[in-house]
């Protein structure tokens, strides 16, 4: 009897603990891939309310090898943001962030919430590690400008017209 009443408790705290996890949005480094001179660095989005989504910047193999730094999750970070703040789910990054990044993000959201309270929550990001990545002005620094300027709102459009 003592110890059906143990694993009850048992299975409902592990329930609990599973239900804790599956509401955060995680986001996974995947290993990138060469294909026709392009290299994919590619990331994993899972949702709890959503099929797992896959988000990729494309590089040419020689802009990769002198430019890319791919434990800079940053990109992938911001072009996930109002996702995370959409569906009103925290994100649980698996890999490194810089600080100022984390700091920026908090009041952007702020500044959404206030403008369209009904689209956007304020979510907690939560970052294995985080690490400041070169400033402005780098080679690598600016060509992630780059990158996030030219693909982020295109994917955030395509992403968003199909969700209610």
């Amino acid at each position: 009897m003592a110890s059906e009443k143990i694993n009850k408790i048992y299975l409902s705290i592990t329930y609990q603990w599973n239900l804790i996890i599956i509401m955060k949005l995680h986001l996974w480094q995947e290993d990138y891939t060469i294909s026709k001179g392009l290299i994919e660095v590619k990331a994993i989005i899972e949702s709890p309310r959503q099929n797992r989504i896959k988000l990729s910047y494309f590089f040419s193999e020689n802009v990769y090898q002198q430019h890319v730094d791919t434990a800079n999750f940053n990109p992938f970070v911001i072009a996930t943001i109002f996702f995370a703040m959409r569906q009103g789910i925290d994100m649980h990054v698996h890999g490194q962030i810089s600080p100022s990044l984390l700091k920026n993000l908090a009041e952007f959201q702020a500044a959404w919430m206030s403008w369209q309270p009904e689209q956007y929550t304020q979510i907690e990001i939560i970052a294995e590690t985080e690490r400041e990545f070169p400033k402005a002005g780098t080679n690598k620094a600016l060509l992630f400008q780059v990158a996030l300027i030219v693909t982020s709102p295109y994917y955030v459009i395509k992403k968003y017209s199909r969700i209610e």
